[in-house]
């Protein structure tokens, strides 16, 4: 099985019919769908950056946070931190064999966790999803914690992209703090940091997409020191061009067995899901 772990209701993922008949023609069963923070006809003005040692260095990747939270306080922000979230889980109803919808939230809303309690029994969500490019918050705050301990209770994977190291750390705190939550890190972001502060831990999962982002050393690294089973793959459309393709050739290209292969390209997040 086959299952794109990362992508967003935008662009060419923001019509569920065409959504549906591109996993066909791809030859992907399922996609973990989330809200892209704005409108579902936006599709962002990605360059087409061809993979090169520049654009895979990691330094280079964290730092582009700050060049993404520009871009959305310029554009007006996000004002809404339940937008799209409705548009997901309309796509998910009319297919839910194909939809896995994670929450994406604000963990600074009012009521929040009143609000996840309600999406969780009647939408039936999969999964939280949260940006701290995007909605900006502190790892370490109150409100943080209480929302950990929600996933935790409840068996909620977080799905998360860290803004900074210092953030990254924040996080590790956590994951040791609750060892039942699960976390699955945006991009790799932050691995190095996990390494040295938290390779002990058990509930670190990671996002390898954007293919052109995401070096081969990097997803060694991680291999080697969390276990191929911690590695999770996605697309981050419609951040690029052809990224769920691409992704998967990729993988498919690793100098890995092809066991090892199907468990990164599905199999991973079918057993962290518990989907089947």
């Amino acid at each position: 099985m086959i299952i794109d772990g990362h992508a967003h209701a935008m662009g060419e993922f923001g019509n569920p019919d065409l959504l549906v008949k591109l996993l066909d023609k791809i030859g992907v069963d399922k996609v973990v769908l989330c809200s892209g923070g704005f409108s579902s006809n936006d599709r962002p003005n990605v360059p087409k950056i061809k993979e090169s040692r520049i654009v895979k260095n990691r330094h280079l990747i964290m730092v582009s946070n700050r060049f993404l939270h520009l871009f959305i306080k310029l554009k007006g922000g996000v004002k809404d931190s339940d937008v799209g979230n409705d548009l997901v889980y309309s796509f998910k109803q009319k297919y839910p064999e194909r939809i896995i919808q994670y929450f994406w939230l604000n963990p600074n809303q009012q009521k929040v966790l009143e609000k996840l309690e309600q999406v969780r029994i009647s939408w039936k969500i999969n999964g939280i999803k949260l940006h701290q490019c995007v909605m900006r918050f502190n790892n370490s705050s109150l409100e943080m914690k209480q929302l950990v301990k929600y996933a935790e209770e409840h068996h909620l994977p977080i799905f998360i992209h860290p803004y900074s190291p210092k953030e990254v750390k924040k996080i590790i705190e956590l994951a040791k703090q609750h060892s039942e939550a699960n976390f699955t890190i945006a991009h790799l972001m932050g691995l190095e940091t996990i390494i040295r502060f938290g390779k002990e831990l058990e509930n670190f999962y990671f996002d390898i997409s954007p293919y052109h982002v995401i070096s081969e050393k990097r997803i060694y690294r991680a291999i080697d020191k969390f276990g191929i089973e911690k590695i999770l793959m996605g697309s981050d459309t419609p951040m690029g061009e052809n990224n769920l393709e691409n992704n998967i050739k990729k993988i498919r290209n690793l100098n890995l067995s092809k066991k090892d292969k199907d468990l990164i390209l599905g199999g991973n997040i079918v057993k962290l899901l518990k989907i089947l």
